[in-house]
């Protein structure tokens, strides 16, 4: 099930090392925006992929290929369900691949009008370890689709554990020992902040070596957020003070990658604009619809900072009041719509058989509302 190839390296994977190819790589930003631009859309598509909304006949569909696998394990297909299913459970089975099988039908019908999808990973670790295996189908299902992943994960720990989170996420080819193992390997990946700069650094490194990037949490859409991120530390609010040790922790990297001459000419601009034509740090924030006056004082004073922007549609966000933190009407954030897409068919109470079209007919109503 998972793919192992031994393989032997030359140079020591503990060290920042930026290939050739990287450096002639856009920046991931760069990368995302310009998808952004071409699809004429900001949004990305939340898979939180709620086993308990998926419609009841993709079960009984799945139901039925399971039972089928069980009684005919002739073709390597069905040899594989049925060692899954006496793996991990029949029942683990059923409900990851109906939510594989939810993904894969709303990914076919959005992909050419958005950009981008983010995972969150806590409905996949519901079932267990199944469930992370789905996450990784899901996750290479929409890279092979030309989406960029934002895995929605908010990992964070001791420099040493949060190092293993930052591999494990964003390295591509990880290498354990003289061993490359498959891993998660998404473009974006979510982070908590609360360790400081030691837990962040791990990642804002694997964002220069692999070409990747993190959104670290500041102002939530929750509405019990104030009781954290508000309250007041030296004058401000401590959100504030989270943005300011993300940049600062990044401007070390930075500078230590300067110093320490790497075989690149990417980082000789020391002002940390990278080779990117847009601009941004590699560490962008997370940062609530739901607070409007937020967003926008912290566009005016982080231009450079790109935003992952939820709270849009159930939250109670509002397009016009998001619009205002765009620069050139597309750069500077990504928005991220959720429940209010993927489950519009229950919104709606249409047919259960129609979910996708009803998600599509959202984000298109979404994209004509932020166009227009």
């Amino acid at each position: 099930m998972r793919k192992i190839i031994m393989e032997e390296f030359n140079k020591d994977d503990d060290n920042i090392n930026i290939s050739k190819k990287n450096q002639n790589d856009p920046n991931i930003y760069d990368l995302l925006i310009d998808k952004i631009i071409e699809k004429k859309s900001p949004f990305c598509v939340g898979l939180d992929t709620n086993p308990h909304n998926i419609p009841d006949f993709l079960l009984e569909e799945t139901k039925s290929e399971l039972f089928l696998a069980r009684q005919n394990s002739l073709t390597s297909q069905n040899q594989e369900y049925y060692i899954l299913s006496n793996t991990f459970g029949f029942n683990n089975i059923l409900i990851g691949n109906s939510i594989l099988k939810f993904n894969k039908i709303l990914i076919d019908k959005i992909k050419n009008y958005v950009p981008a999808v983010k995972i969150q990973i806590a409905f996949y670790e519901l079932i267990g370890p199944y469930g992370l295996y789905i996450f990784k189908k899901t996750i290479d299902y929409a890279k092979q689709n030309n989406l960029f992943v934002i895995s929605d994960i908010k990992r964070n720990d001791i420099d040493s554990t949060a190092k293993a989170y930052s591999d494990g996420f964003l390295s591509n080819n990880l290498k354990i020992k003289n061993y490359i193992v498959e891993n998660f390997d998404s473009n974006f990946i979510t982070i908590n902040p609360y360790l400081g700069k030691d837990g962040l650094l791990p990642f804002i490194e694997n964002c220069y070596k692999f070409n990747k990037g993190v959104f670290v949490l500041a102002k939530t859409s929750n509405p019990s957020s104030s009781q954290i991120q508000d309250k007041i530390i030296d004058g401000q609010e401590l959100f504030k003070h989270v943005i300011k040790i993300i940049k600062e922790t990044e401007n070390e990297l930075i500078e230590k990658l300067n110093k320490e001459n790497i075989e690149t000419n990417i980082f000789s601009n020391k002002s940390y604009l990278l080779n990117s034509k847009y601009n941004f740090y590699r560490a962008g924030i997370v940062v609530g619809a739901t607070y409007p006056e937020v967003l926008q004082e912290l566009r005016l004073k982080y231009p450079d900072i790109f935003f992952l922007i939820p709270g849009i549609g159930k939250q109670g966000g509002k397009i016009s009041d998001i619009k205002k933190v765009f620069k050139d009407k597309y750069v500077g954030a990504i928005i991220n719509v959720s429940r209010s897409v993927i489950f519009a068919y229950l919104e709606k109470k249409t047919n259960p058989e129609y979910f996708a079209e009803e998600a599509l007919n959202e984000i298109k109503r979404l994209n004509d509302e932020f166009n227009s």
